[in-house]
């Protein structure tokens, strides 16, 4: 599977220590497969996904924030063994994020999530971000993944590493 998502994110500063985060965005699923299936599928438009938040500055180079995700996932169909059904099930996700800085232009990111919804379990990342650019406005991310999760027919696990860029203004 890949995917392709967009987003805005605004981040406000309340109190010394403390920020809200609101983030709304897009996701796009391509060359959805299966061992189950015998072809490939993709979904048709974006798929809205929401993210809320807090975060709580603990030392000058470590936050950390509480987030809910409302995120998109499919299910492989038991209805047919040619075609996976992707009609998108909302999941529901609350994770715990640490930040730490490393330098002014390098930073360590994590998350460890627990998903309800039509899939249930855990989930956990850690990466490195890059800032880059005259202001230090843009950001480049590598990032790996991993998943334990429980859908209506099956247990799975995921692993994935991901690449993401980012503008800040």
């Amino acid at each position: 599977m890949n995917l392709f998502k967009v987003g805005l994110k605004y981040t406000h500063k309340f109190g010394n220590d403390f920020k809200y985060i609101v983030g709304l965005g897009g996701v796009k699923f391509f060359n959805i497969t299966s061992s189950e299936a015998v072809e490939s599928v993709e979904t048709n438009s974006f798929l809205p996904e929401l993210t809320l938040g807090v975060s709580k500055k603990m030392s000058p180079k470590f936050s950390t924030s509480l987030n809910y995700d409302l995120l998109n996932y499919f299910i492989v169909s038991q209805n047919s063994n040619i075609f996976i059904d992707i009609s998108p099930k909302n999941v529901h996700r609350l994770s715990l994020r640490p930040y730490y800085i490393l330098s002014p232009r390098l930073s360590v990111l994590g998350s460890i999530g627990y998903i309800a919804g039509k899939v249930s379990g855990v989930d956990s990342s850690l990466g490195v971000n890059y800032f880059f650019g005259k202001r230090k406005s843009y950001s480049f991310a590598l990032i790996g993944y991993l998943s334990q999760l429980k859908t209506e027919n099956a247990n799975e696990s995921s692993n994935a590493f991901i690449g993401s860029f980012g503008y800040g203004f």
